[in-house]
């Protein structure tokens, strides 16, 4: 997907390897002690996650790194917004979110989550917070 001014670009696995050095300090910014950017990175390979990218146009460089993941619960499907680091969020996160979310119905998914920080809930006001969990109903 694109805009004016930046583009969301989902990144295919046999892809990480080419782009990995370029935007791991992104994800390291989202580290912490239970899940690190080497984790991440195994799951991505192992395409347990999927490397979301957002592409300033004008400049061609990367201002942001997230990471997605299917998650299967016993009657729905959801798709799990992992990480997200990078700059400039409120320039491109709801066009880029959009995006997202078509290819989470694409790929069979009738929830969006995201574990976050509180402050996430004041951005995301259609998720509805639960227990700091952000979610949002995908099929009306």
């Amino acid at each position: 997907m694109s805009t004016k001014d930046y583009k969301t670009l989902l990144v295919p696995i046999d892809e990480i390897d080419q782009v990995w050095d370029k935007v791991k300090d992104l994800i390291k910014k989202t580290s912490d002690e239970i899940l690190n950017e080497n984790d991440i990175y195994q799951y991505l390979i192992d395409g347990t996650y999927r490397l979301w990218l957002i592409i300033d146009n004008s400049n061609n460089k990367f201002v942001s790194a997230g990471t997605t993941c299917i998650m299967i619960h016993p009657n729905h499907i959801a798709c799990r917004i992992v990480t997200l680091g990078g700059t400039k969020l409120e320039d491109y996160y709801q066009s880029s979110l959009k995006y997202v979310e078509y290819w989470a119905k694409q790929e069979g998914c009738d929830f969006m989550e995201v574990f976050g920080r509180r402050g996430w809930a004041k951005i995301l006001k259609d998720y509805k917070e639960e227990c700091v969990l952000l979610r949002k109903h995908l099929i009306n």
